[in-house]
């Protein structure tokens, strides 16, 4: 039931969204408008059914009426877009048969890696890999604070109390899912699933836009996404040490990712698409920008300025990483295409102010995680261990492979159309500017910008080979170029598809005993005390709230966590202060299992001759601290 229930929502979605587009882009391709209209869709309902939670909590009731709220509203919008309807084409079917296949390589691909993403056994939660090990814990700790532990207004459920800034938008569209009975690992399959489709389908658009050729807009995307450097070298060494029947048979290490060799340009779908959730709101909504940007040189109308304005605003809320990529883009797109136009600002007069109103509400969401300003930094050719010249171009050599030298060549080839290198040339400047600023305390989230720097970049080297290179020879050497820059992402891809190879447990079944109970047994809004283990199941699946939670993470979050690290220990340890401490974080229960006592020296004659047990069970104690529950 659930999973009807959820199709039938997220169709209601879709056409509410749909019905937007076909508003505001009257002119755009019925195939376009329905991909364009899942991401919007999905986008408004989660903002809608969020705004109801804070009032009445997440439920099936708040997502229908959000979900209804947003169909009615459209609705209205379609009626006032009626004298449109005869403008309404569809793709022609050259444009539809690349798309179309395009979708359906990349849905079967990338819906294997989601749906295979989790899977619970009788013997635990199992994790295909380890990028899901490793990421996937904390998004499930934000889609389960929000469906089991009633999370509003929304905290950090790994630093309790703390006002929750995190882009957390696709794990609370996942929330909603599971409130219509969806299990929690088809919710995060299907929600991670659809939003990739939307950005391959958005992605296509733009290429085929500025590429003029849809033919070279798919091999561009599909390129792209199989990004990968030199690392394809060491599979041929790997060859010659284990021999050629055991490399054909499967691959035995990532070879995107070697740190050991200064390769870390790991594959976007490994390293951005899988792991960081919120990228899938944030690239797609940064494509509609630049698409809607272009179509106004020649239709700069009011609407597509607002809704610009508003996209751009809501990238800061949905996906900030992508809203500063935006601002990179801004002063080169308008030099190149605005500064002559006679009606710029008219245009940018309304998508400032939009912008404006949208943007000033996300800022006063945020503000509460200090200005980013704050953790930037110089740190010259991102992760190059030595900074001279040369070893930066050695460095970035390994890690773009042939790719990177193609480009070079497009932009020394002046036969390439100026109207083809524009567009190409405006986004530059995300692999330019975090080659000198880091942004993040974690130097390694400027990947973010590199990865996608070369997934818009590449679509040129392939319309530059198609036109450079003639004869009958033509096709040998173009596939082969293109083997050349998708060996080492296409060896990840396969490696990734090897699940049964690859699992990581992530909680094994007597965690899911204790979850059980804490799920039942314990008060949703309740504060636990607990390890910092980055699979602390309390706060993964039991959706509860803890006083601190994996370092690693607050840290890349820039969060100040380092006296309520020293006071957890305090409280472990039974010092004359762990009462005292205990109220005045508010700790409703103390965990005290493997991984506590693993971290901390626990006094357990503390607990035990203090306060009751209410939990004893496969090695986990829980202690109750409050009366109220």
């Amino acid at each position: 039931m659930g999973v009807i229930e959820s199709l039938v929502f997220l169709l209601l979605v879709l056409i509410s969204g749909y019905w937007l587009v076909s508003w505001v882009l009257a002119e755009m391709e019925r195939e376009l408008r329905v991909i364009w209209g899942g991401v919007l869709g999905l986008v408004m309902a989660t903002l809608a059914v969020f705004g109801l939670s804070l009032f009445w909590g997440l439920s099936r009731v708040t997502v229908w009426v959000g979900g209804a709220l947003i169909f009615l509203g459209m609705k209205l919008i379609r009626r006032l877009g009626e004298k449109n309807k005869k403008t309404e084409k569809r793709l022609d079917l050259k444009r539809r048969f690349y798309l179309l296949n395009l979708l359906i390589l990349w849905g079967i691909i990338l819906g294997y890696i989601f749906f295979t993403a989790l899977n619970f056994e009788a013997d635990g939660l199992w994790a295909s890999g380890r990028t899901v090990w490793g990421d996937w814990a904390v998004h499930l700790s934000y889609v389960n604070s929000f469906v089991e532990g009633n999370n509003f207004p929304a905290e950090y459920p790994i630093l309790a109390y703390k006002k929750l800034v995190y882009p957390f938008w696709v794990d609370f569209s996942s929330a909603m899912l599971m409130s219509l009975g969806l299990k929690v690992e088809w919710s995060m399959a299907m929600i991670s699933w659809l939003l990739s489709l939307g950005l391959v389908g958005i992605l296509w658009q733009a290429m085929t836009r500025f590429l003029k050729s849809p033919r070279l807009a798919s091999v561009g995307v599909t390129v792209g996404l199989l990004a990968g450097g030199l690392g394809f070298l060491s599979w041929l060494e790997d060859g010659l040490k284990l021999g050629l029947a055991e490399i054909l048979s499967r691959p035995v290490r990532e070879y995107t990712h070697m740190a050991e060799y200064g390769i870390e340009f790991i594959n976007p779908i490994f390293s951005s698409l899988l792991p960081q959730r919120s990228i899938l709101l944030g690239w797609p909504i940064w494509l509609m920008v630049i698409i809607i940007w272009d179509r106004s040189l020649r239709q700069g109308e009011r609407k597509l300025a607002i809704l610009s304005g508003v996209l751009s605003g809501l990238l800061m809320l949905v996906h900030p990483h992508s809203a500063l990529a935006l601002a990179m883009v801004v002063p080169m797109w308008w030099w190149i295409f605005w500064r002559k136009k006679t009606n710029k600002w008219e245009y940018w007069r309304w998508w400032l102010i939009s912008f404006g109103v949208v943007g000033g509400l996300s800022w006063l969401w945020l503000k509460e995680a200090g200005s980013m300003i704050n953790w930037w930094r110089w740190q010259l050719g991102w992760l190059a261990k030595e900074k001279s010249l040369m070893e930066i171009a050695w460095f970035w050599l390994i890690n773009l492979g042939v790719g990177g030298v193609l480009l070079l060549g497009v932009w020394r080839d002046k036969q390439v159309a100026k109207e083809i290198k524009r567009p190409f040339l405006a986004w530059q400047g995300l692999f330019l500017i975090p080659n000198f600023l880091v942004f993040q305390p974690w130097d390694y989230d400027n990947s973010k910008f590199f990865q996608w720097w070369y997934i818009l970049s590449i679509p040129l080297v392939i319309y530059w080979l198609d036109m450079k290179l003639k004869g009958k020879g033509k096709r040998v050497v173009l596939i082969l170029m293109i083997w050349l820059m998708t060996f080492s992402g296409s060896l990840d891809v396969w490696k990734a598809l090897l699940v049964k190879e690859n699992r990581i447990m992530m909680a094994d079944a007597k965690a899911l005993r204790l979850v059980e109970f804490v799920k039942r047994e314990t008060a949703t809004r309740s504060v636990w005390l607990t390890s910092g283990g980055h699979l602390n199941p309390v706060a993964m699946l039991g959706g509860r709230r803890i006083l601190k939670g994996f370092s690693g993470w607050l840290w890349s979050y820039g969060l100040d966590y380092g006296q309520r690290e020293a006071d957890v220990k305090k409280m472990y340890e039974g010092e004359e202060m762990t009462e005292e401490l205990l109220e005045n974080y508010g700790v409703d229960y103390v965990l005290i299992g493997p991984d506590e006592k693993g971290e901390f020296k626990v006094e357990d004659e503390f607990y035990i001759n203090n306060h009751e047990l209410v939990y004893s069970q496969d090695g986990y104690q829980i202690f109750r601290v409050t009366k109220d529950y």
